[in-house]
């Protein structure tokens, strides 16, 4: 399809203006899909969110790439990773997509009490033309990729669930070797509810379903250390200048929220929570548009089903942040 009618999207809004635009380009946030996976039925919804990309990125909105939040299953299986993998493989050689590890991509039935998950052998980066090195070879829960928007380069880390001490490390040494490009960050936990982080240490907090909660319950997850939101913040995101976006997923109740929080060098820093996996149907194809405009320094935020071609339109779903 060529053409904006085949794509059927309703890009007006209530004031007949377009809502997205072709002159910006495109990143899709995908929340978490387990529900999608391992549900039967439910795939046709994460089907048709791949699918809506396609379409929209062949009538002319520039998807620059596809990012997925992490918890891909639901039971750490080879049937769902399969599942996962061969619906993700519509957008081989067409638009690159990157994913990362939940907690339920972890151990025995998805239960995260080690660190064992079939995500590399189903996800494998090595051919991404966007990739540029991981933290362990042939290992890809913690890759560093590079990709372009409007012609500026702009860099991507994948960290795993609950990163270690070492992965903060490598991510770290690489944010501070490539200086003045800017930067991305998707891990699948890190921000509790809107304006909130997980915060271990800060008792009063109450969180349920911290990384570090795995820590306590699951000593083989925990070797190397567990870092929450709070320890990613304090030691990536504030003290390297250049990443001023972190994108997540894992809570269900406070399924959407973002804190923008100024790092060392006094800029903000857009911190976004999305994850619709407790929805209907797994999700009911709902995704983000983040539209980078072709002004080169702000993004719009914007929340779309794919499934429904209806959008969520209020402040907590649809804003505009300077980069």
């Amino acid at each position: 399809p060529s053409s904006i009618e085949a794509l059927n999207f309703d890009n007006t809004d209530e004031n007949g203006k377009p809502r997205v635009s072709k002159k910006s380009e495109f990143i899709i946030l995908i929340p978490d899909i387990q529900n999608y996976i391992s549900n039967a039925g439910n795939d046709i919804y994460f089907e048709k969110i791949i699918d809506w990309i396609l379409k929209f990125n062949n009538a002319g909105f520039k998807v620059k790439a596809v990012l997925q939040v992490g918890d891909v299953t639901n039971f750490n299986s080879r049937p769902e990773w399969e599942k996962a993998q061969k619906i993700f493989s519509k957008l081989d050689n067409k638009i690159d997509y990157i994913t990362t590890t939940g907690n339920h991509d972890y151990g025995d039935n998805g239960t995260c009490n080690n660190r064992n998950t079939y995500f590399s052998e189903y996800f494998n980066f090595s051919n991404n033309p966007t990739r540029v090195s991981t933290f362990e070879r042939n290992k890809f829960e913690n890759t560093y990729f590079k990709i372009n928007i409007h012609d500026k380069p702009f860099q991507i880390f994948t960290l795993e669930f609950g990163p270690r001490d070492k992965v903060m490390s490598w991510a770290d040494s690489i944010s501070k070797a490539n200086p003045n490009v800017p930067g991305m960050l998707m891990t699948h936990a890190y921000l509790f509810k809107n304006k909130q982080r997980f915060n271990y240490q800060d008792k009063s907090l109450q969180q349920k379903n911290s990384p570090k909660d795995y820590k306590a319950l699951f000593p083989n997850f925990g070797v190397g250390n567990v870092n929450d939101g709070e320890d990613i913040w304090n030691k990536f995101l504030f003290p390297n200048p250049d990443l001023r976006f972190l994108f997540c997923g894992h809570q269900t109740g406070d399924y959407i929220g973002n804190v923008i929080s100024k790092n060392k060098s006094d800029k903000d820093v857009l911190q976004l929570l999305f994850n619709t996996q407790a929805f209907p149907n797994g999700g009911d194809g709902w995704v983000q548009i983040m539209e980078f405009f072709d002004d080169k320094k702000t993004v719009g935020i914007k929340t779309y089903s794919a499934f429904y071609n209806t959008w969520k339109t209020d402040s907590v779903h649809q804003y505009e942040f300077r980069y």
